[in-house]
């Protein structure tokens, strides 16, 4: 079960063209072309977001021009501060 508990990323750009909504998130796949992209970043938020917190990366419906990438965690996540860092 998702929890209300996420947090939103607002890309401004062309957005994300339909048939290429979930090959974003493979690994080695980039829609910079030839060099210039790895295709390592949304596959990498995507599985240490999974793997570590449980969560789930999305990218939700946004109005054009751009993206919403949205990170919904687990019911009953609780976030932490770390105890180094001042209150």
């Amino acid at each position: 079960m998702v929890s209300p508990m996420r947090f939103m990323s607002l890309r401004w750009g062309p957005g994300v063209p339909e048939a290429l909504r979930e090959q974003i998130f493979e690994q080695g796949f980039s829609t910079k072309g030839g060099d210039r992209g790895l295709g390592l970043g949304l596959w990498l938020c995507r599985n240490l977001l999974q793997s570590g917190f449980g969560a789930e990366l999305t990218l939700a419906e946004a109005p054009p021009p751009g993206a919403r990438f949205e990170c919904w965690f687990p019911d009953g996540y609780e976030a932490r501060v770390p105890d180094e860092v001042e209150q």
